[in-house]
């Protein structure tokens, strides 16, 4: 089955969370699954429109919402290869908190998939402030450079072209 990553800021705006959960629906009646990680904003729009066609990947058991019938991944401890992934993608790592690093290692899961080896998603859209790499997005962003997957931030994209996406 064709994945893709759905991802962004809290803070979206209205408009865009609404052509978020529009393009999920318009995926999922496509055959695509998504790969989320259950945020408020971004990541729960995209949710509402895959509904169970989802994977969301959690950086502890119980964060966020997961819709009904959706596969909720947590992999209890994350393996050391996804720390050294999300560590390698961001950009002052050492400064980022202890408490707040699960939520870089699950992007590794949202980009790459959960199985040993990477099955990197097909396509990455997102919504960042001003298209720019910046907040937890900015490691999957990242590691979608890394990896070669295409990126769509509707954040530089004309509305108007979100149906080109698919």
């Amino acid at each position: 089955m064709p994945t893709y990553t759905g991802i962004g800021s809290r803070n979206a705006p209205p408009v865009v969370l609404d052509a978020m959960e529009d393009l999920a629906v318009t995926l999922r009646e496509l055959g695509y699954h998504l790969r989320s990680g259950g945020a408020k904003g971004s990541d729960q729009a995209f949710g509402r429109g895959a509904g169970q066609d989802a994977t969301i990947y959690l950086p502890w058991p119980g964060y966020g919402v997961v819709e009904d019938g959706a596969q909720e991944f947590f992999p209890g401890d994350f393996p050391e290869r996804i720390k050294l992934l999300a560590e390698s993608a961001h950009a002052a790592w050492s400064r980022v908190h202890p408490r707040y690093r699960p939520f870089h290692y699950r992007n590794v899961y949202q980009v790459l998939g959960h199985r040993e080896e990477p099955e990197p998603s097909q396509f990455i859209v997102c919504w960042t402030p001003m298209g720019k790499v910046v907040g937890g997005t900015a490691t999957a962003l990242r590691l979608a450079y890394r990896f070669k997957i295409p990126v769509f931030n509707l954040a530089v994209m004309p509305m108007t072209r979100v149906p080109d996406l698919i």
